[in-house]
């Protein structure tokens, strides 16, 4: 059995120090979630992580020291 590869996010906005995250609804199930996705060939973690928060929701985003991989 081959295991795959996902790359996600936890995205988030500060406002007035208030935390505001970004869940998605997934269209198959309903159910929510953060946004994620497969690895593409030659691409990063991160790369997957922010490509597929782009694709998904049209958001730009930068990653922080909050970083980690588990």
């Amino acid at each position: 059995m081959a295991l795959e590869l996902d790359g996600g996010a936890v995205v988030y906005q500060l406002r007035n120090n208030q935390p505001y995250y970004l869940l998605l609804e997934s269209a198959t199930s309903g159910f929510w979630g953060f946004p994620k996705g497969h690895v593409e060939d030659k691409e990063s973690v991160i790369e997957a992580a922010q490509r597929e928060i782009r694709e998904e929701t049209g958001i730009i985003t930068k990653v922080n020291d909050n970083f980690s991989r588990y």
